[in-house]
């Protein structure tokens, strides 16, 4: 527990150390870059992203679940990522054109270009970081992400004040990447040598294809916003919109994928040991949903005020998406850990077809909403609506796998939905009763003020296995001042 407890810490901090140079960038491109040249890069890095799912074969899953890993398995995970991230990397800048024309605008194919050149190097470092995730080495991993995206964001914002336009985040990109790879052989572990090879192939595809298949399912119908917003609306709304999912994103960057990484590692960690991982994963559950649920209701509640703050009044359209995402968050957070326990089970044929079946109706919500009412609001409430069959199903399916029931779930929740509650109605109440001509960042710091206590409180008074962990931890922080 204590090694659990240090892999989170480094992650927490590693999240928290991003998300301030991420809050840094997107403060600063905001005021340096427009509305459509944001949504230009948004649909060229959409259109990236399909292939860089592809581009791993989902090769660090395999490394991270892999009971049994040796060289030969490292040099043959090695040789597959560098043929298929070469190739993509090859077709990826051989497509830009073909986008510049779709979109008909000839910055996106400069973009795609430039972004293209990570897919040579991403190989070098991708199987070293996934080797350091298996080991739960997350201090390691915290100074290669906090390296990298500093680089990224100090020259994307020093490019876009000279004037380079959507293409200043697509260079900032590419030398965050050069970097990351820099760090990560630095710190590389002394027993870890790469060398090309396949000779293990059929047992690392065995794995890699269902997963890489699960990941271009859930990122295809992420990046299909971008696209069907583009192609119905406007590059503008598309803008809007990208900042509205940014805005629910801070939740995700700054806690979700602190645990996720960690979650995945050590529920595989326990298996290999033959362990059951229901436990882990209903106190997962628990923690999650006691500390999103009141987030994404206070982003939502108070969407206008931090686009203000943060963004300024050029960005005012993206306030009513920002609201309607914050359900679909609220939603889907019991669920936030399925991708790690269907991984660490080695069940990623399971996860495929999971994804395969919950995925698309996505897709199909959102081209009708934009068709039909032709609003970014309408394409949001469609993401609500496939989004309440998406998170049941693929909570059922997981429960079942880890050997828990609806009921040990629900009786886990019940002191999560108490603290949650105890938090709206100071959130409500207060927001709404604040004079409208008061400025926004003070809005924002007495409705904060006033939640805080009250959601501690009720973890307090319904036990939250989560107000012992924070107990414990101003515990330590205390004794070592």
């Amino acid at each position: 527990m204590a090694s659990l407890r240090k892999s989170l810490a480094f992650s927490f901090i590693d999240r928290y150390l991003n998300e301030i140079l991420s809050f840094v960038a997107v403060v600063a491109l905001a005021r340096l870059l427009t509305p459509e040249e944001v949504g230009i890069f948004s649909v060229s890095a959409s259109f990236i992203s399909l292939a860089q799912i592809l581009k791993g074969f989902g090769i660090s899953n395999y490394l991270i679940q892999e009971k049994e890993l040796n060289q030969a398995r490292l040099n043959t995970a090695f040789g597959i990522t560098v043929c298929t991230s070469w190739v993509l990397g090859a077709a990826v800048a051989g497509s830009a054109t073909l986008m510049a024309d779709f979109f008909e605008d000839d910055r996106i194919e400069l973009v795609i270009y430039i972004l293209s050149v990570n897919f040579f190097l991403i190989p070098f470092g991708s199987i070293l970081q996934a080797v350091l995730r298996r080991n739960m080495n997350f201090s390691v991993i915290m100074r290669i992400n906090f390296c990298s995206n500093t680089i990224y964001v100090s020259s994307a914002i020093a490019l876009a004040a000279i004037g380079f336009g959507p293409a200043s985040m697509a260079w900032g990109s590419l030398a965050g990447t050069v970097v990351g790879i820099a760090v990560t052989y630095y710190h590389r572990p002394d027993e870890v040598y790469l060398r090309f090879g396949l000779s293990e192939w059929r047992r690392i595809a065995a794995f890699s294809t269902f997963s890489v298949s699960a990941n271009l399912i859930t990122d295809a119908v992420r990046s299909s916003q971008d696209f069907v917003i583009g192609k119905f609306l406007s590059l503008e709304a598309v803008g809007l919109f990208s900042r509205a999912n940014g805005l629910m994103q801070i939740f995700s960057r700054s806690v979700t994928m602190a645990i996720v990484p960690v979650a995945q590692s050590a529920f595989a960690e326990r298996i290999r040991k033959g362990h059951s991982i229901e436990g882990d994963f209903l106190h997962g559950c628990s923690a999650l949903t006691a500390i999103g649920w009141p987030a994404f209701m206070f982003l939502g509640v108070m969407a206008e005020e931090i686009i203000l703050v943060l963004f300024g009044e050029n960005w005012i359209g993206a306030v009513a998406p920002a609201q309607i995402l914050a359900l679909t968050w609220v939603i889907s957070v019991p669920a936030l850990l399925y991708g790690s326990v269907f991984l660490a089970l080695g069940a990623a044929r399971s996860l495929f077809f999971l994804e395969l079946i919950t995925r698309p109706p996505m897709i199909v919500l959102m081209v009708l909403a934009a068709w039909w009412f032709g609003t970014i609001e309408a394409v949001a409430w469609a993401i609500v609506v496939s989004g309440c069959w998406a998170v049941f199903y693929t909570l059922h399916k997981v429960l079942r796998l880890v050997g828990a029931s609806w009921h040990k779930l629900g009786r886990v929740l019940l002191p999560s939905v108490v603290a949650a509650t105890a938090a709206a109605v100071p959130l409500i109440g207060v927001s709404e009763a604040l004079p409208v001509d008061w400025h926004p960042l003070i809005h924002l710091m007495i409705v904060a003020v006033s939640v805080a206590p009250c959601w501690i409180v009720a973890l307090m008074a319904t036990k939250h296995p989560l107000f012992d962990e924070i107990k414990g931890l101003a515990g330590r922080v205390t004794a070592r001042i």
